[in-house]
């Protein structure tokens, strides 16, 4: 009680303070983390990682509060889970563990074009796949996503400059990008002498951006787009709809394919607003020149509604059962099993 005493006579004396910047003022607030310590031999590490994830979960709700560390709390136990999974990424990487797979985009127009969205997925030491679902999270909160998406990339672009045939044939290969690669200058340059070196026609590569990590950084969206679309390359907003704001922000991102958020193609031949909002979509996407995916197709029986509300090609298990990417280059695709899959989410 005296620490959390103290914490708030500190977090008050903050939120009274301001500071001014060329100008501006700026008011100061502050997330404070608490432990308690229940005896000497208690290790220092422990003590440190417990106030961090107490600091996290006050910033969490809402920031400028006090936290205090609880083992049963759960919202602990989820960080002190995405902790664990930091070392077992590093490992995963260095042991060649991270592999690639993909799913088919399809196209309502009836064209046979060749789309794929590369999937990452972990397996781990027992044998099993992991889906992203699982260890993305811990890897955006502590550092490691940056490492995926170049791996994944690089991965990605050796496959197909081994596979001319493939090459050939293929129309669109989409990676998704995280929200910590989008904020880094240096992965920018990174991915621009990425491709300057490889074979592969920027023309046939899209890269996918959430629409909650482009809005959140905004400002390096815009040079991750530009640069993109300097060198050839496309770009998708994913899970677009997912934000308060999505239409407003559209008119100010220049990305050529917009993937519909699957929250509103799961239920839509069982309510009658997603199918209002799925057009009204498809509507401003055609009138700004841009592509629409409908995400989580689970059914073929929607092509047709789907396609009567205006979208262009369509993704899900009802399409295509994710496969392993070298697999689906070499022609005989074995379809991705959800028994052996840990962590598994529908896309």
């Amino acid at each position: 009680e005296e620490a959390i005493r103290i914490g708030e006579r500190l977090r008050r004396a903050l939120s009274a303070s301001t500071f001014s910047w060329e100008g501006s003022a700026f008011n100061v607030t502050c997330s404070i983390g608490i432990v308690e310590l229940r005896g000497a031999s208690e290790d220092v590490g422990h003590i440190l990682r417990a106030a961090d994830r107490a600091c996290y979960q006050a910033k969490e709700d809402g920031r400028n509060c006090i936290r205090v560390y609880q083992e049963s709390d759960l919202a602990m136990a989820r960080r002190r889970e995405e902790m664990a999974w930091v070392g077992d990424i590093r490992q995963a990487i260095a042991d060649g563990r991270i592999l690639l797979h993909a799913q088919r985009i399809e196209a309502l127009d009836g064209s046979r074009q060749l789309n794929y969205e590369v999937l990452v997925r972990l397996r781990d030491l027992n044998g099993r796949l992991v889906s992203p679902d699982a260890f993305l999270p811990a890897a955006e909160r502590y550092g490691e996503a940056m490492a995926i998406d170049r791996l994944v990339i690089a991965m990605a672009l050796r496959l197909l400059e081994d596979n001319p045939p493939h090459l050939s044939r293929l129309n669109l290969c989409h990676l998704n990008i995280s929200a910590q690669s989008i904020a880094n200058p240096e992965f920018r340059k990174h991915v621009a002498d990425v491709l300057d070196s490889s074979v592969v026609p920027a023309r046939k590569l899209c890269f996918e951006l959430t629409e909650t990590a482009a809005i959140a950084n905004l400002a390096h969206a815009h040079e991750f787009i530009d640069d993109m679309h300097s060198r050839g390359c496309h770009i998708a907003l994913d899970d677009f709809g997912s934000g308060l704001s999505s239409f407003a922000y559209l008119k100010n991102l220049s990305v050529d394919i917009l993937k519909i958020d699957g929250v509103f193609i799961r239920d839509l031949a069982n309510n009658d607003v997603d199918p209002i909002l799925v057009q009204s979509m498809c509507s401003m996407a055609r009138s700004l020149g841009k592509t629409t995916v409908a995400e989580w197709v689970e059914d073929r029986k929607l092509l047709a509604q789907l396609r009567m509300l205006g979208v262009d090609q369509v993704q899900g298990h009802g399409i295509h059962a994710p496969c392993a990417l070298a697999d689906m280059i070499s022609g005989v695709p074995r379809r991705e099993s959800a028994d052996g899959l840990t962590g598994f989410r529908p896309r």
